[in-house]
């Protein structure tokens, strides 16, 4: 029996940024099949964050669970409406899983996140 654990994590890690620059980041997933088992169909997940040192501006899904816009997958992420500093990131598809072994390769982005640099006093980073 092979065991193997799909990885999900941001990307860069580290960037250097000034206050009232934006910072993007992308959320992403590998050790999936390769256009073969497994694939995803579903994720939720909470991005954590200082909100007293960033605002979070936006989030983008990535289109390999489904299209969003044809209704071939859902978006239920609320973002962080309270600035409580976790934005919930949520999609779902609504694919057979043939279209989605199809669809995915074994790593792939599912979110991209933009967030304000409010306040980073000198020296410090974003990891």
């Amino acid at each position: 029996m092979q065991v193997s654990a799909a990885v999900v994590g941001l990307s860069p890690p580290i960037q250097q940024a000034s206050n009232g620059e934006t910072l993007t980041f992308d959320l992403s997933i590998t050790g999936l099949g390769d256009f073969a088992p497994e694939s995803l169909g579903a994720f939720e997940l909470d991005v954590n964050y200082d909100p007293t040192r960033l605002s979070f501006l936006s989030y983008s899904l990535g289109t390999l669970l489904g299209d969003t816009d044809l209704d071939e997958a859902i978006d239920g992420s609320v973002g962080d409406p309270e600035a409580v500093g976790a934005v919930n990131l949520v999609e779902i598809s609504l694919l057979d899983t043939a279209d989605l072994i199809d669809l995915q390769p074994s790593s792939f982005l599912l979110a991209t996140l933009d967030f304000f640099v409010d306040y980073l006093p000198a020296g410090a980073s974003t990891r």
